[in-house]
């Protein structure tokens, strides 16, 4: 059964082309979105939050891998909360990733993430996940 599109724009920043394709098949295939983007670096999907949120088009939701070439997860997160603030940005950040490190639940708390989801992801991680944050009628 297809989901109705409750989200305009997902961005995912996932260092890994043939993860980041799963997770975009995985969320086309729900129909909850109406635009998915992808950045395979970091530093590009920091460019590209930055840019959207100048034009007050900042995505709703944004996965994040931890462990990326370049900035880690956790520094990528700590520049983004700086927008959210500078720029009064409702965004949820979700991370994914195969680290279930007790430590990097607690830095994603201390982070103010919104949910930390341990790969791989599923239909039923997704579905979980939008039913717990957005507002499904």
């Amino acid at each position: 059964m297809k989901s109705k599109i409750i989200i305009n724009s997902i961005l995912i920043i996932e260092d890994d082309e043939l993860t980041a394709s799963l997770y975009n098949f995985l969320l086309t295939e729900l129909h909850i979105c109406k635009n998915i983007v992808i950045k395979t670096e970091p530093e590009e999907g920091l460019e590209f939050i930055r840019e959207k949120c100048l034009n007050n088009e900042c995505p709703e939701l944004i996965f994040i891998d931890l462990k990326m070439q370049g900035l880690t997860g956790f520094e990528l997160i700590e520049e983004i909360n700086k927008l959210k603030v500078s720029h009064n940005i409702n965004c949820k950040i979700v991370i994914l990733t195969s680290s279930s490190f007790i430590k990097d639940r607690e830095k994603a708390e201390e982070l103010s993430v919104d949910d930390y989801i341990i790969k791989p992801l599923s239909n039923e991680k997704i579905q979980s996940l939008i039913t717990k944050h957005f507002d499904i009628q």
